[in-house]
């Protein structure tokens, strides 16, 4: 293909991801949408990460060299079909919400039943780290390991110990939802109360976000520890519905970049810089699917097996699901792969689904978007236009930021972070709503439409 050409795909397909930015836009302003929302966090999260980069991605650009094999017209029209679809499922799925709310009550005892649910957390924690080999981010404070140590006792932690699951215990393979997401869910719904005026102490405040930051940040990840700061800036937001773009934007950012700097100074040396860094790893978000496209031409579409089921490896077997995510990573990082560790290189939400069902599978990514920006709308009416209780609103604004943080990537990595078969949610999920529904009385939730709440 003639550098003319090349040219020619570049720009059509810029001139098509420029008019899906516009159109999202146009749309949220012509019908009076909120910006700050899960369906806006994710849909700009995934013009960054998935669609501006989209090009290159598509040329094999971020990958090893002797990965690439040039221009995939497959991958290009995977990712300009992406961006099309994605904005307006997007909008469609806020439009035709607008009218409707949640409706519900909190459970009595509210205060004794967040007590309970701190006090388990923390005897799950005090396990956990009890029987977890090592603690890179302790070990590194108190120098009993050195900067590459840490490092690699914190692969050890997220990737070989998950990927090698007879070696973790049943009772810990849950340790992120409830030792991350269940603290962070805590620290959002004090929060909320604080923001709306309720009387938190501080002394019961401000060591939940320090412990919460710490359990976010033991294994050294960074993108947990951005997500809380993010959600904290955005909840007096959503109580005096009034964003503060500035701010909001500043304590993303100073996080962001402290992160880095201690990443490329304390743990790679080598790094060159801190922005080189992050760049590199903004752009090349999606990259594996340059990869993992060859498993299907060589092997076939993989159907049901390419969907990460919950509880899957109990019913089907461990080796029923095939995650090219995991093999891509042992493609691109060959020498890590050799140590043992397993990981997960990345993805598109919906390459996930090409890959699975071929193209049958964009109606499936058409209509799973449609559905969350849908349920997103919903939930957000439930916060701001609802004339329900304090307690029901309060819990509920403090999950939908915990929603908006947690599963910001959703849209640019995979839609079975949330939904998923046959339980209708992800594993996560389900144990997101195990502490949403000991807050919120199941029975008493319904749709209604605004103006009959």
């Amino acid at each position: 293909m003639g550098t003319a050409e090349m040219h020619l795909w570049e720009l059509v397909y810029y001139c098509v991801i420029g008019g899906s930015i516009i159109t999202y836009l146009a749309g949220l302003r012509l019908f009076r949408l909120p910006l700050l929302t899960f369906s806006s966090v994710n849909y700009f999260l995934a013009v960054l990460l998935a669609m501006l980069p989209g090009y290159a991605v598509s040329n094999g650009v971020y990958l090893p060299s002797q990965l690439g094999r040039g221009f995939d017209q497959t991958i290009y029209f995977i990712y300009v079909c992406y961006a099309v679809t994605l904005t307006g499922a997007a909008l469609l799925g806020q439009i035709t919400a607008k009218k409707f709310t949640l409706a519900g009550k909190a459970r009595a005892g509210f205060n004794l039943r967040l007590g309970i649910m701190v006090a388990f957390i923390v005897f799950y924690a005090c396990a956990y780290f009890h029987w977890v080999p090592e603690v890179p981010l302790k070990n590194l404070l108190f120098g009993t390991s050195q900067a590459g140590d840490a490092a690699e006792q914190r692969i050890s932690i997220t990737h070989q110990l998950g990927g090698l699951g007879s070696e973790l215990p049943w009772v810990f393979r849950f340790w992120r939802g409830i030792i991350q997401n269940w603290p962070v869910a805590v620290c959002f719904i004090l929060a909320y109360k604080k923001a709306t005026g309720g009387k938190i102490s501080s002394v019961l405040y401000y060591p939940c976000v320090l412990g919460t930051a710490w359990l976010l940040t033991f294994t050294l990840e960074k993108a947990s520890l951005v997500e809380f700061v993010f959600g904290l800036a955005v909840i007096p937001m959503m109580v005096k519905r009034k964003t503060q773009y500035i701010r909001l934007a500043a304590s993303v950012g100073v996080v962001t970049l402290l992160s880095m700097a201690c990443i490329a100074v304390f743990i790679r040396p080598e790094t060159s810089g801190v922005f080189k860094a992050l760049t590199n790893r903004l752009n090349g978000q999606t990259s594996s699917i340059y990869v993992q496209i060859q498993h299907v031409r060589e092997q076939g579409y993989l159907g049901l097996r390419g969907i990460k089921f919950p509880f899957e490896s109990w019913i089907l077997g461990k080796d029923y699901y095939i995650s090219l995510s995991t093999e891509a990573y042992a493609a691109i990082f060959p020498e890590m792969a050799r140590a043992g560790y397993v990981g997960s290189a990345g993805g598109l939400s919906l390459a996930e689904l090409y890959f699975a069902f071929g193209w049958f599978g964009l109606p499936i990514f058409v209509l799973l978007v449609g559905i969350l920006s849908w349920m997103d709308i919903v939930w957000r009416n439930s916060i701001t236009l609802s004339s329900r209780g304090e307690g029901f609103r309060c819990i509920n604004g403090a999950f939908y930021v915990l929603g908006m943080t947690l599963y910001s990537l959703t849209y640019v990595g995979s839609l079975f972070m949330i939904v998923s078969f046959p339980f209708g949610l992800s594993a996560e999920c389900l144990l997101i709503a195990i502490l949403y529904f000991w807050l919120i009385k199941a029975s008493s939730l319904r749709l209604v439409a605004l103006g009959r709440t």
